[in-house]
């Protein structure tokens, strides 16, 4: 056996696998980055860490960007507008109604809001979403932005 082999084994046996840099899923977006992806939609893109990495992955793809958060919205929007008009920016939730709706707001961990109330479970396993305010933001489909896009 070689020293790679023995070596792969035994960090599989304490729950870790070894594997090559350009192999690795987040390069690879598990494997999609050999597709020809021209289109993106990231619900919920806080301040973009999902677009950024899509976007440097599929070089040809529009993004679509949907956070209703105004602070990492206006992140966001800032790199948006850096990227040669390939993604767009929509600040709004989307559902399947048109309108307004709350949104829990996690004040120490902003990725992690939601429009969903927060369990109990969550707050012991991850106490910063303890802290949230309550905001109403706009809402809407997914069908009616892009239909209203659409040239």
């Amino acid at each position: 056996m070689t020293i790679k082999h023995n070596l792969r084994r035994l960090f599989n046996r304490i729950g870790f696998d070894i594997l090559r840099i350009n192999q690795s899923p987040k390069l690879t977006m598990l494997g999609l980055s050999n597709l020809n992806i021209r289109t993106i939609i990231d619900c919920g893109a806080n301040k973009g860490q999902f677009a950024k990495l899509s976007s440097d992955l599929f070089p040809q793809a529009k993004l679509f960007c949907f956070e209703p958060m105004e602070t990492p919205f206006e992140e966001l929007n800032s790199w948006a507008k850096t990227q040669n008009e390939r993604v767009k920016c929509f600040k709004l939730a989307l559902g399947d109604v048109e309108g307004e709706i709350e949104m829990h707001l996690h004040d120490e961990h902003s990725q992690s809001s939601s429009i969903l109330k927060t369990t109990s479970h969550a707050h012991r396993i991850h106490p910063q979403t303890k802290k949230q305010s309550i905001r109403r933001v706009r809402l809407s489909t997914l069908d009616n932005v892009l239909n209203s896009i659409k040239k």
